[in-house]
């Protein structure tokens, strides 16, 4: 009796560890700025050397109090005094084979540190993009989950005729 308890526990506690650390990813980039600094008004060109404008372009700011990705692409917002459109941001622009312009808006308050990843993506034939995942991350948690199911019969159908031996 303890050993069938034993049995079931381990493969529960296998199918939890094996569920619990899988997950579908896009890889790590194929291009990472790290943090860059960025004034007020300025405009960045980094060189990524990919070869290509195919990619998935990623944008995060550090800040005093985290990292954030509001106002990428750039906002407007009105002051009464002065009155006047305040513009506040940071956007990705020209993209090209082997580089990225990044601008930062001259009344920006967020944006002091940027850091750009970018990934290639596989063009397809037909017009359609592919961007590459982790297969067996993506189908760890079906197998586990079948595994379980037949593991669990296994041990009911070989305890039945034990007991049945009896």
């Amino acid at each position: 009796m303890k050993r069938k308890y034993m049995i079931i526990g381990l493969a529960i506690f296998l199918t939890l560890v094996v569920v619990s650390n899988t997950q579908a990813s896009i890889g790590l980039p194929d291009y990472d700025s790290g943090w860059v600094s960025i004034n007020q008004g300025q405009t960045l060109t980094l060189t990524h050397n990919l070869g290509t404008k195919e990619v998935l372009v990623y944008i995060i700011s550090n800040r005093t109090n985290g990292i954030t990705q509001i106002y990428q692409g750039g906002e407007i917002y009105w002051t009464e005094s002065p009155p006047q459109n305040n513009y506040v941001g940071l956007y990705w622009h020209s993209l090209g084979n082997t580089t990225i312009a990044i601008s930062r808006y001259s009344s920006d308050l967020w944006w002091s540190q940027v850091r750009v990843m970018i990934w290639k993506i596989e063009s397809q034939g037909v017009g359609g993009l592919t961007i590459p995942i982790d297969k067996l991350g993506l189908l760890a948690p079906y197998i586990a989950s079948v595994s379980t199911v037949i593991l669990a019969v296994s041990i009911s159908v070989a305890y039945i005729k034990y007991r049945k031996k009896q």
